[in-house]
Protein backbone atom coordinates (compact mmCIF):
# COMPACT_ATOMS: atom_id res chain seq x y z
CA UNK A 1 0.00 0.00 0.00
CA UNK A 2 1.35 3.42 -0.96
CA UNK A 3 0.92 6.16 1.57
CA UNK A 4 -0.49 9.46 0.37
CA UNK A 5 0.84 12.73 1.82
CA UNK A 6 -1.56 15.01 3.68
CA UNK A 7 0.11 18.08 2.17
CA UNK A 8 2.90 18.97 -0.28
CA UNK A 9 5.26 21.95 0.16
CA UNK A 10 6.84 22.72 -3.20
CA UNK A 11 9.51 25.29 -4.07
CA UNK A 12 8.82 27.30 -7.23
CA UNK A 13 12.44 27.66 -8.35
CA UNK A 14 14.08 24.28 -8.91
CA UNK A 15 16.69 23.03 -11.36
CA UNK A 16 15.34 21.33 -14.45
CA UNK A 17 11.70 22.34 -14.18
CA UNK A 18 9.64 24.85 -12.25
CA UNK A 19 7.55 24.00 -9.24
CA UNK A 20 4.49 24.75 -11.35
CA UNK A 21 5.38 21.94 -13.78
CA UNK A 22 5.88 19.58 -10.83
CA UNK A 23 2.51 20.75 -9.48
CA UNK A 24 0.81 19.92 -12.80
CA UNK A 25 2.41 16.47 -12.81
CA UNK A 26 1.34 15.81 -9.23
CA UNK A 27 -2.24 16.85 -10.03
CA UNK A 28 -2.29 14.38 -12.93
CA UNK A 29 -1.74 11.50 -10.49
CA UNK A 30 -5.07 10.13 -9.24
CA UNK A 31 -3.93 9.70 -5.63
CA UNK A 32 -2.69 13.29 -5.43
CA UNK A 33 -5.45 15.14 -7.26
CA UNK A 34 -6.97 16.47 -4.02
CA UNK A 35 -3.82 16.78 -1.88
CA UNK A 36 -3.19 20.41 -0.86
CA UNK A 37 -0.07 21.88 -2.50
CA UNK A 38 1.58 25.04 -1.17
CA UNK A 39 4.11 26.65 -3.53
CA UNK A 40 6.97 28.45 -1.77
CA UNK A 41 8.67 31.23 -3.71
CA UNK A 42 11.11 34.12 -3.57
CA UNK A 43 9.82 35.36 -6.92
CA UNK A 44 8.33 38.85 -7.12
CA UNK A 45 6.30 37.91 -10.22
CA UNK A 46 2.87 39.50 -9.63
CA UNK A 47 1.17 36.83 -11.78
CA UNK A 48 2.66 33.87 -9.92
CA UNK A 49 -0.34 33.39 -7.61
CA UNK A 50 -2.68 33.03 -10.60
CA UNK A 51 -0.27 30.78 -12.50
CA UNK A 52 0.22 28.59 -9.42
CA UNK A 53 -3.53 28.18 -8.95
CA UNK A 54 -3.91 27.40 -12.66
CA UNK A 55 -1.27 24.68 -12.21
CA UNK A 56 -3.27 23.21 -9.33
CA UNK A 57 -1.65 24.77 -6.27
CA UNK A 58 -3.82 25.36 -3.23
CA UNK A 59 -1.88 28.49 -2.29
CA UNK A 60 1.46 30.28 -2.53
CA UNK A 61 3.70 31.58 0.22
CA UNK A 62 6.25 34.26 -0.63
CA UNK A 63 9.65 34.50 1.04
CA UNK A 64 10.66 35.81 3.47
CA UNK A 65 8.35 34.00 5.85
CA UNK A 66 8.67 32.68 9.36
CA UNK A 67 7.43 29.60 11.18
CA UNK A 68 4.09 31.24 12.02
CA UNK A 69 3.45 31.97 8.32
CA UNK A 70 4.22 28.38 7.33
CA UNK A 71 2.06 26.93 10.10
CA UNK A 72 -0.79 29.29 9.18
CA UNK A 73 -0.61 28.31 5.50
CA UNK A 74 -0.57 24.61 6.39
CA UNK A 75 -3.50 24.97 8.78
CA UNK A 76 -5.49 26.85 6.16
CA UNK A 77 -4.70 24.25 3.47
CA UNK A 78 -5.60 21.34 5.74
CA UNK A 79 -8.65 23.07 7.18
CA UNK A 80 -7.57 22.35 10.74
CA UNK A 81 -5.24 23.56 13.45
CA UNK A 82 -1.94 21.83 14.05
CA UNK A 83 -1.46 20.93 17.70
CA UNK A 84 2.14 21.35 18.93
CA UNK A 85 3.83 17.99 19.40
CA UNK A 86 1.09 16.06 17.57
CA UNK A 87 1.61 14.30 14.24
Amino acid sequence: TRERPDLILLDFMMPGMTGLEVCRRLRAQPGLAETPIIVLTASDDPDLNVRARDAGATSTLRKPYGPANIIGAIEQALGRRIAPGKP
